[in-house]
């Protein structure tokens, strides 16, 4: 048996593992079969997990009363998990979750009160999205535990905290070990991530800052400040205004400066708080003033303006899209659509003005297509901009042809204007690339809807759900639209 273990569990020399097992199988039968299914299982040459590796897995669980052949189990069934979410096999996302729930439970039924059951509990109701009832059963792994609380011990449940939005909870928990961490934040990569989201949210701005930094010279974070901005935008609005001037007064090139607007913008739209609004007026014309004497970087800030306005004004964004397009010089248009012949040096030459352009077309084209669905001939579209849609649709099938995001958009408008055929193959295209992706799902849901299918919507709005919950943190305002789509469609 420990020669047939070690045979297995070596690259060198693992060719001579069947060998050695059938050597085991003449004296113990079932350890034989436990080192044979764990070799064929690590040894197979495709993400798939043969239906017959499940089976004999459940049969070695009951044959053998190890924690070994449980987490064998549960490896194959979480394998197994794995590969239909990546190819968006829902019947048996579902099927598969139900397993690795039951098959997670007997197992700390079968070892009661020792933490590796029991944290192994929590990974799977993890896996699949149960981030409350994981919570709960971190809570009774971590009571198991007899020794003094390591980092590792606790990790798990802080990650959760934060999923849900206890940073409180994710502070006391690490506190114990928080000079540890930012002595070494390379090394508690994980951990330093959490004391830096814990800092923002909790509108430790200084701290946040200092987490950064050390971060940055630790090599775990990017010198740009995005990951600060992308955690800011998912605060209270006074802390988000605290960040963005801690931010600003940090950033010396304006151009650094838009994801500010950005992260603002985000905040401002989540909450509605007008003293966000008035801080990202003020940022704008700051902004404005840099541009004034410098062309591109006016461009710039008109595409960022038009953003700004999109919430308290679509027809308005809409309009000044058009302008922004119609007045890019000739020249400027003409190699944006010859934008995927070009040589890497003439797309160098143009990419400042072609990802403002992209970005601007493409929220045109998706903010145009989300109104039309909304409110139909009541949305106050005008000939005018459907004709600058059609122009910016142009300029993104130059530009991003096959970028999952502009597609989704180019898809939306497509049913919005009544082409749900090319719609529909439009989205499959993007759903062949991301399977679980909950936004892409709602729209070819949302297509299928007007295009007169109500069982086939709400069969892709639940895959939406399922989509949705697997992905964690899950984004609120796509559940709530996700059940309002289901509710409507029953």
């Amino acid at each position: 048996r420990r020669i047939a273990a070690i045979a297995v569990g070596s690259e060198r020399i693992s060719s001579r593992g069947p060998k050695y097992i059938d050597r085991l199988r003449e004296v113990d039968v079932d350890q034989a079969e436990f080192l044979d299914l764990g070799f064929q299982f690590q040894t197979r040459k495709s993400p798939e997990v043969p239906k017959g590796f499940i089976a004999r897995a459940r049969s070695l669980t009951e044959r053998l009363d190890i924690p070994l052949a449980w987490s064998l189990y549960l490896d194959i069934l979480s394998a197994a998990f794995q590969n239909a979410a990546r190819k968006g096999d829902f019947d048996a996302i579902e099927s598969l979750s139900e397993q690795l729930d039951e098959v997670s439970f007997d197992y700390t039924r079968s070892f009661p009160g020792i933490f590796g059951p029991l944290n192994r509990r929590v990974r799977t109701l993890m896996l699949f999205g149960d981030v409350e009832n994981a919570r709960l059963v971190a809570f009774e792994s971590i009571a198991s535990i007899e020794k003094t609380l390591e980092l590792r011990d606790v990790l798990l449940l802080a990650r959760i905290d934060a999923i849900l939005g206890r940073y409180e909870a994710v502070s006391e928990l690490l506190q114990p070990f928080k000079r540890e961490i930012l002595a070494a934040p390379a090394t508690y990569r994980i951990s330093a991530g959490l004391l830096l989201e814990v800092a923002v949210h909790l509108g430790n701005v200084e701290e946040a800052l200092r987490i950064y930094e050390q971060g940055v010279q630790a090599g775990i974070f990017d010198a740009d400040m995005k990951a600060l901005m992308r955690i800011s935008e998912k605060v209270d609005p006074e802390i988000a205004i605290r960040m963005a001037r801690a931010l600003n007064s940090r950033i010396p090139d304006p151009r650094d400066k838009f994801g500010l607007v950005g992260m603002l913008l985000v905040t401002s739209v989540r909450t509605g708080d007008e003293m966000v609004a008035l801080e990202i007026s003020e940022l704008l014309s700051s902004l404005r003033a840099s541009g004034s004497a410098d062309e591109l970087l006016g461009f710039q800030v008109a595409c960022l303006e038009v953003e700004v306005l999109a919430p308290s004004d679509p027809i308005g964004s809409f309009q000044r899209t058009s302008e922004i397009i119609e007045a890019l010089p000739p020249e400027i248009r003409s190699k944006l659509l010859r934008y995927q012949t070009m040589s890497d040096a003439e797309r160098n030459a143009i990419v400042a003005y072609a990802f403002p352009v992209a970005i601007l077309s493409n929220n045109l084209v998706a903010r145009v297509a989300n109104l039309l669905m909304e409110q139909g001939d009541d949305s106050g579209i005008t000939t005018e901009i459907l004709e600058t849609c059609g122009t910016a649709n142009d300029l993104l099938v130059a530009v991003l042809p096959e970028d999952l995001n502009v597609l989704d958009s180019r898809a939306r408008y497509l049913a919005a204007t009544g082409e749900t055929s090319e719609a529909l193959a439009m989205i499959d295209r993007v759903l062949v690339n991301a399977p679980l992706t909950a936004e892409y799902l709602m729209t070819k849901a949302e297509i299928l809807s007007l295009a007169g299918d109500g069982s086939k919507a709400l069969e892709a709005a639940r895959q939406a759900r399922i989509a949705g919950r697997i992905k964690s943190p899950a984004d609120e305002r796509m559940s709530e639209k996700i059940e309002d789509l289901i509710t409507r469609l029953r």
